[in-house]
Order: C-alpha cells, then sequence, then structure tokens
C-alpha cells in the first residue's frame, strides 16, 4: 500500500514538472563598464568594491546605461522561462527608472566582470521589463520563446533604464536562477503538461529601441521600423478619395468668377477717381488771404463819373 502511494507521489511530481523544469546553470555570465575603454591610452579601471564575484553590476547614468550585463543560459526547445537575479542588498531604483532583460543578438560575447564597454555584445530591441518583489531584493523577467538567440539559448542582457542614476548589484546566478518551460514535443502531449504550459504567462514586450533613442550611448544592433507613410485617406481625415489633386479641382469655376469680378470692381474704382474733380489745396493764414486778393474781382475807385476800374494797387502814402 504504502509502495502504491510512493509511486502515485511521484508520478503526480513527475507530470507537474513536465512543465516547468529548471534549466542548466549558466555557461557566461559578464557585465561591460562604460568606464573601462580601451587600455591603451586609458588605465584599466579597477571593479567596484560592491560588484559580487562571479555576478552582474548594473548602472545607469543621466545619458543612459553605464554598466550592463549579460546571461546565457544553453537550453532546449522552450515556449518560455523565468529569470531571477537576486541581490544581497535590497535593490533600489528610483521612480520611473527600471530594467530591462532584452534578446542579446550577437551571442559570441566572453564571460567575465568589468570588461571594455567597446566588448559588449549587440542588443535586440525585444526586451521585457524587469519586476521587483516584495522583498526588495529579486528582480524577476519573464520571456518568451524568442528570447533565444542563433545558438539556441536564452541569452538575455541586463539593461537599467531611466535618467536618474543608479547601481544594482546582482548575485552570480546558478542552475535555480532560471525556470524554462518545455516546449510540446507533440501534439498528443498530456494534459497535465499542457495545463502547466498553458499557466506560464509571459511578461510586457516593448520596444527597445524608444528607450534608448540616442545610439551614441547604447545603439541597439536592429534599428527602428521606418514609420509607415499614411494612405491619402488617412492623411486627409480619412475620406475615401478626398486626395489633394481633387480638391485641387474642386470648384474651379467659381474662383476664377471671383477673381473676374474682383478685377472688374478695382478697375471701376480707379476709373471713378480718375473722373473726379480735383479742388485745390486751400492755404492758411497770410497766404490764404493774399491768394484771395489775387484772384478776387478788379477794385473800383472813385465815385460817380469819377469811377474808374484800378488795374494796380494803390500807392502808399509814405
Amino acid at each position: 500500500m504504502f509502495a502504491g502511494a510512493a509511486l502515485i507521489a511521484l508520478g503526480v511530481a513527475q507530470l507537474l514538472s513536465a512543465g516547468h523544469s529548471q534549466a542548466a546553470a549558466p555557461t557566461k555570465v559578464a557585465w561591460w563598464n562604460e568606464a573601462q575603454q580601451v587600455p591603451a591610452p586609458a588605465p584599466t579601471i579597477p571593479s567596484p568594491p560592491t560588484s559580487p564575484e562571479g555576478g552582474i553590476t548594473v548602472t545607469n547614468a543621466p545619458n543612459g546605461p553605464a554598466a550592463l550585463g549579460a546571461v546565457y543560459y544553453p537550453v532546449d526547445d522552450i515556449t518560455g522561462a523565468t529569470l531571477q537575479l537576486s541581490s544581497a542588498t535590497p535593490i533600489e531604483i528610483p521612480s520611473g527608472d527600471g530594467l530591462l532583460g532584452c534578446l542579446v543578438q550577437t551571442p559570441g560575447w566572453q564571460a567575465g566582470g568589468n570588461q571594455r564597454w567597446d566588448t559588449k555584445p549587440a542588443i535586440d530591441p525585444l526586451c521585457t521589463p524587469g519586476t521587483l518583489d516584495a522583498t526588495g531584493m529579486i528582480v524577476t523577467f519573464k520571456l518568451t520563446s524568442a528570447f533565444r538567440d542563433s545558438d539556441g539559448a536564452v541569452d538575455v542582457a541586463v539593461v537599467p533604464t531611466g535618467q536618474v542614476p543608479f547601481t544594482v548589484n546582482f548575485d552570480a546566478p546558478g542552475a535555480s536562477s532560471l525556470q524554462v518551460v518545455a516546449a510540446p514535443s507533440t501534439a498528443s502531449d498530456d494534459m497535465p503538461t499542457n495545463a502547466a504550459v498553458a499557466d506560464f504567462t509571459p511578461g510586457e514586450i516593448v520596444n527597445g529601441t524608444t528607450l534608448f533613442p540616442d545610439e551614441s550611448q547604447f545603439a541597439f544592433a536592429v534599428p527602428p521600423p521606418a514609420p509607415t507613410a499614411a494612405p491619402p485617406e488617412q492623411a486627409l481625415g480619412g475620406f475615401p478619395g478626398n486626395t489633394p489633386a481633387v480638391k485641387a479641382i474642386e470648384h474651379p469655376r467659381k474662383e476664377r468668377i471671383a477673381v473676374v469680378l474682383i478685377v472688374v470692381g478695382l478697375l471701376l474704382c480707379l476709373w471713378r477717381l480718375a473722373g473726379a474733380t480735383v479742388r485745390a489745396p486751400r492755404l492758411l493764414g497770410s497766404l490764404g488771404a493774399r491768394e484771395v486778393a489775387e484772384v478776387a474781382e478788379p477794385a473800383v475807385a472813385g465815385i460817380g463819373r469819377f469811377a474808374r476800374t484800378r488795374t494796380s494797387r494803390p500807392r502808399r502814402i509814405s
């Protein structure tokens, strides 16, 4: 009886572990330091004292990542995986900042810490955000099968994001750090295995290029897709057939009539102004009085038979 119960328990454990299984230990762990440039003529920068042996140090700066890491897990065909990285000290990430797990596009990188910045691998825009647990000591990345590189391994880079500086020191990851969901081998797999696979919920997938627009600080291997031009009906409000060419010839007759009427009105105004009598300017003061005297009727001097027309101004009495 006890032997039968033990066999049943063993079978249930195998069924439960058929969907979720533990991967082997990572074969490569590394991180790269922006301060570590080409050895000549720059000196070698030592690792920070807080960086754990065999672990990963991630640093964010106002202008982008200043240190990033990567892990490499050889796996078989999977449906998804969960990567958990832990720290011996509480992880403090400023509000608005965060950590991304991004696919490494060039898997031929070397293991080791505090490596030169120019030796970091190319990183794909395919990323998933990390989630900090309630203890503040573990960051979890939900991965899909798309996070396998060209070698078929789970090859993930840990990249900081945001504009506020912060540093996170992760301990050396082990075999228990990655839990994988094996892909069904055939369509007739057992129901418990399929249920375990269906129970896995991958994390949100984001496009890393939108978070790192400055390629001089952190250049992704794959450039962001070029924006596609909107069709004419969308660019003009979504009305079919309302293209710029149609709008240009929509009412040509009315426009021409309006232009002709405006020109005729201007011509009539000019003709009216040209035929109007222009009055001479009226002078003011003594100039005005002189002019009136000059154009007035000739004065008559004398009375009766002595009257005569004055042809000149009277002489002054000295």
